[in-house]
């Protein structure tokens, strides 16, 4: 059926309003409960109508319903699997309070309420568990989850039938179950409840859906268009909407600022953690349960540090949920964010500081007092602080949890460190954040970054590797994945992993795989006895044995999974493995039909998500491993591996048939002696349909005048899932441009493919660079430093474009500043076509973009240009020295200094201000040595010159003992005896200095160290 004929048939099936068939549906579900659960029915509706659930109230639901079934479930979580079907009805919920109102807001309250009863219900059914969270997980992965619903949803009715309509099958398929739960087990014995009787709901469900998203898009779309007629984008928006009701306006604002903090899915990760299992050992750690009642009422930090594969994301996912239940309804807010090694945008701090804010305040729905900010078109980290104090109410404590910090670059931490030490100066905010001890991991920025902060060790051999093990060998001899034959040989083997894990959850987990593939006692018992001693050895061992399956795809496989923007889906990898490099012909019969054994190649290595199918790595590690050299032949190079993704991406872009295909289909009469092989590709479906048509071709084969083609339009027809044909496209076109600067080793074919693929704007730029807004191909290419790609393109670029500058001021040379590329500001510079003092709005100019990330070999470059300037020319305050004192560059600093020209004398006491209020010790030290102060000050003896200095620079008489201290240093060598005893003054002294955002600061709390003296 289609979504017209849908449409149709729901106007014809009665004469009430779908609104008021939803709420005749919810009465008829309360009517079929018992008296005890309409009782329990009531309270939860009456609970929603007080205060609308928001996300905090879907992971509460995880949490209970994980409760429910520990005790069936034999290790594994299912409530992540029920929660993106949960988030859309919660927004149905969300959406009655803030827009419907009145009746409606009950009705919407009702369905959420009912809802979570009829989930909860499936615990109880446990011989169903496995199916009817798998159904539910099936249906919310096409959901309704759209924050724009709110300002579209009073402007369409076409919208508003559609989603009454999909909470009415919603409503039903939930009676059903119920009715069910409510059997007796010798009842459900009998009755039975099969998951194809469901079936028919989830059909409804899924084209229901996919009507909103089409209505959703289209009216997105208007949206855009006239937008983009206005001069003012957001007044105009606000007027239009101020004669449809204060609440849209409300509603529009709210989502303009919540999408300027991020548009990030934090939420994917999480459920795929929390999948793995369970932990007990939470309630065990008593600094973790201190810090989490102690942050009630006061900030603070915690960290978490483990070895590697002891599980430490799988118990800050477990943490999630528990601070989510802990928290219940006090005021207090959560936000987390899992750092991926995957997912290359997760690791910056500007993409997860902004999903964090975003999490704190997308449970209010008043932003009226922060709708200035929207006239902003990006917020930085004083924005984003500034909306946080325009929405959190006084007394409100907020929690943050951020696994994998370690995994991000130092610049990277170093900048998400220094915004978290400004949000916990202002607000009441705790954090709490993991990293892996390691010998090769750098793990003393965390002392150095939060030096106040608790730290706890996971306990390496906690009871809960032991119950691990005892539940996955049940579960392999129960799916009969491993089978022995002596039945001893299980204890053995539970001995074996239990001694050689070593607290490590990933080492059990892969060398049960590797011992499932097993086929004797004696295979298993050698095993046994030669067990991998680190997870290095036991990588090399999987590669190995897999490789004989499918030798020729394993490193390619492997090259593009570790170089993906973001995981690819098995359609994805199944199009890229079949792409041949070079060859722009787009051939059906080329495309792989065994997609997973080809995938099995890399074995236990690689994992499927059962939600949204993605191919990844099983754990960070393995990627270390691959990229690292001494890993022998199974050692992936990252270049090549980039050159290999770019190879197939730019072939597949270079394709004839995009943006060929017809809107509608015809139905041909084919004659069965005479198929053509592209006519049975174009109604290619799910594997499964393909397979059953083609028996029934083969069957039919004898039938001369057979038609094939009436055959092949009705399985289309049929088909509920209908497989767009080019799944790769939308990822080659936002992250081809991508992979292509990234291979500085590009083939002959990308170089010779490219300039055409430039031509036809084959490439979404907004995707590789969604901080610079409205960028031409010079600014997205200066972030890499690919010096033949981007000669190339300075040879195709006009004059302007070349020094263009975007809304938020940079220009092609300050984004290569920026990003440390070389070879691209050489390159730029030697145009002669650039403006070398350029600046953003933040007021930074090329050599100060450069400074702040410490590019040493940049700075040098832009300071030997003799038009450079060391000074903003809009604050002359701003220098170089003071970026690089803010941003703790000290060795460029240490340069800067040496240069002798450029600064002016106050340039130098304005540089040593900042370093004290940024209580910056080793900047100081640096300033002091240089000699530059000493000739700011002439004639005047050194007491007297330290007096001069503080009161030049406002300081409080606490910090005149430490420049007394750094001038002895510098004229009087021999005074360093006396350092202990001016240390120890400035150390006890009680005076403080007023720094960023008017934080007060003790000298007290500084570490001044003897050895820098």
């Amino acid at each position: 059926m289609t979504t017209s004929v849908l449409v149709a048939s729901a106007g014809k099936a009665g004469r009430l309003k779908p609104e008021l068939r939803l709420a005749e549906a919810v009465s008829q579900f309360r009517l079929s409960l018992s008296n005890e659960q309409k009782t329990i029915l009531d309270a939860e509706v009456s609970t929603a109508i007080r205060s609308a659930p928001n996300a905090s109230h879907v992971m509460r639901f995880t949490a209970e319903f994980n409760r429910c079934v520990a005790a069936k479930a034999k290790g594994r979580c299912y409530g992540p699997r029920l929660a993106s079907f949960l988030q859309g009805v919660q927004q149905l919920a969300a959406l009655g309070d803030v827009i419907v109102g009145g009746s409606q807001n009950i009705v919407a309250c009702g369905v959420w309420s009912l809802v979570r009863m009829s989930l909860l219900a499936i615990a109880s059914i446990s011989t169903y568990l496995e199916a009817l969270s798998s159904l539910f997980m099936e249906i919310g992965r096409t959901s309704p989850r759209h924050q724009a619903i709110a300002i579209l949803y009073p402007r369409s009715e076409s919208l508003r039938t559609a989603l009454n309509e999909y909470f009415i099958v919603v409503v039903n398929l939930c009676k059903r179950i119920v009715k069910f739960s409510r059997k007796s087990s010798l009842q459900r014995l009998a009755a039975g409840l099969s998951i194809d009787s469901l079936k028919p709901f989830r059909s409804d469900l899924d084209q229901w859906s996919s009507y909103i998203s089409a209505e959703m898009g289209l009216l997105m779309a208007t949206r855009v268009e006239l937008e983009a007629q206005e001069s003012s984008k957001f007044r105009a928006f606000s007027t239009r909407l101020r004669a449809s009701g204060l609440q849209q306006q409300k509603a529009a604002t709210r989502l303009k600022l919540l999408d300027q903090c991020s548009i990030f899915d934090h939420e994917t990760s999480w459920k795929q953690l929390r999948k793995i299992g369970n932990t007990t050992c939470l309630a065990n750690i008593a600094e973790y349960n201190a810090w989490k009642e102690k942050s009630l009422v006061s900030a603070s930090t915690l960290v978490l540090t483990g070895k590697l594969g002891c599980g430490k994301s799988v118990v800050f996912a477990s943490m999630v949920e528990d601070l989510a239940t802990f928290l219940g309804d006090k005021c207090a807010s959560l936000a987390y964010f899992f750092c991926r090694h995957d997912v290359p945008n997760s690791l910056m701090a500007r993409v997860f500081i902004g999903s964090l804010i975003r999490q704190i305040v997308c449970s209010f729905s008043d932003f009226s007092s922060a709708t200035w900010l929207c006239q902003k078109t990006c917020l930085d980290y004083d924005d984003m602080a500034k909306l946080l104090g325009d929405i959190l109410p006084s007394g409100h404590t907020v929690y943050l949890l951020i696994d994998g910090l370690d995994a991000c670059s130092e610049a990277e931490r170093s900048e998400a460190a220094r915004e978290f030490r400004q949000l916990q100066a202002i607000f009441p905010v705790s954090i709490c954040i993991s990293y892996r001890l390691e010998p090769d991991t750098d793990w003393k920025w965390i002392p150095t970054e939060f030096p106040f902060a608790t730290k706890v060790a996971l306990p390496s051999n906690n009871s809960d590797i032991e119950s691990f093990i005892q539940t996955e060998l049940e579960s392999c001899l129960e799916k009969r994945s491993l089978v022995v034959g002596d039945p001893t040989l299980i204890l053995d083997t539970q001995d074996s992993l239990l001694e050689g894990s070593q607290g490590m959850f990933l080492w059990v987990h892969l060398q049960l795989k590797a011992l499932c593939s097993m086929s004797s006692d004696d295979e298993i018992r050698q095993a046994l006895v030669n067990l991998p001693q680190d997870l290095r050895d036991l990588y090399s061992q999987i590669l190995r044995k897999s490789k004989q399956s499918q030798e020729s795809f394993q490193r390619r496989v492997l090259e593009l999974v570790l170089v993906a923007r973001q995981p690819l889906t098995v359609e994805q990898m199944r199009e890229a493995l079949s792409v041949t490099p070079g060859d722009t012909d787009w051939q059906t019969a080329k495309l792989l039909n065994k997609v997973y054994s080809v995938l099995s190649s890399c074995g236990a290595l690689l994992t499927i998500d059962e939600e949204d199918l993605t191919v990844r790595v099983v754990h960070p590690s393995v990627t270390q491993f691959l990229l690292d050299s001494s890993a022998g032949n199974v050692s992936i190079g990252q270049l090549q591996a980039q050159a290999t993704m770019a190879d197939i991406l730019a072939t597949y872009l270079s394709y004839g048939v995009f943006g060929t295909e017809l809107s509608a289909a015809v139905v041909p009469r084919i004659n069965g002696k005479a198929m053509p092989a592209h006519v049975v590709d174009s109604t290619l479906t799910l594997p499964s349909n393909v397979q059953k048509l083609a028996l029934k071709l083969l069957k039919a084969r004898r039938q001369q005048d057979f038609d094939i083609g009436q055959i092949l339009a009705q399985t289309r027809q049929s088909s509920r899932h209908p497989r767009p044909r080019f799944h790769l496209y939308e990822y080659a076109k936002a992250y081809g441009v991508h992979h292509t600067l990234s291979a500085n080793n590009a083939s002959d074919h990308v170089n010779k493919l490219l300039p055409v693929l430039l031509h036809r704007k084959s490439f979404d730029l907004s995707t590789n660079a969604p901080h610079l807004q409205d960028a031409n191909l010079l600014h997205i290419a200066a972030q890499y430093d690919n010096m033949a790609v981007f000669e190339m393109l300075l040879r195709l670029a006009r004059d302007d474009e070349i020094d263009e500058s975007l809304l938020n001021g940079y220009t092609p040379l300050m984004v290569a500043a920026d990003a440390g590329s070389t070879q691209t500001t050489a390159l730029l510079l030697a145009t002669g076509k650039v403006n070398l003092n350029a600046e953003d709005l933040a007021f930074q100019t090329p050599l100060m973009c450069a400074t702040s990330r410490g590019h040493l070999e940049i700075v040098e470059l832009l300071v030997k240009q003799r038009d450079t300037r060391f000074h903003s020319p809009l604050n002359s305050k701003r220098t170089a020295l003071t970026v690089a004192i803010e941003s703790s560059q000290h060795h460029v600093l240490e340069y800067l200094l040496s240069v002798e020209r450029g600064f002016t004398k106050g340039c130098y006491t304005d540089a040593l201000r900042v370093a004290v209020e940024a209580l910056n010790r080793n900047a100081v030290e640096l300033l002091l040595v240089s000699g530059k102060l000493r000739s700011s000050f002439p004639g005047l003896d050194s007491t007297k010159w330290v007096e001069e200095v503080a009161g030049q620079l406002g300081l409080d008489a606490s910090f005149t003992q430490l420049v007394e201290l750094g001038n002895n240093y510098c004229w009087d060598l021999s005074s360093r005896s006396r350092a202990p005893e001016l240390i120890e003054q400035a150390r006890c002294h009680s005076g403080g200095v007023r720094g960023r955002r008017n934080a007060i600061v003790d000298w007290h709390m500084i570490n001044f160290s003897e050895e820098g003296y």
